[in-house]
């Protein structure tokens, strides 16, 4: 089974890098963005499959 892919977006880095620690020992993929305009971006790549 494949991992699943999570965006974390928030503008407070220190915010997403706590939802990242509590995420991180699970079974996913975890990326992160600091604006809404570069979520967008990431998402036409990765193809997350929660944000």
């Amino acid at each position: 089974m494949s991992k699943k892919i999570i965006l974390i977006v928030d503008d407070q880095s220190d915010l997403r890098r706590l939802v990242c620690m509590r995420l991180e020992f699970g079974d996913y993929e975890l990326h992160e963005s600091e604006n809404g305009t570069r979520a967008l971006e990431i998402t036409n790549v990765i193809k997350p499959d929660q944000t």
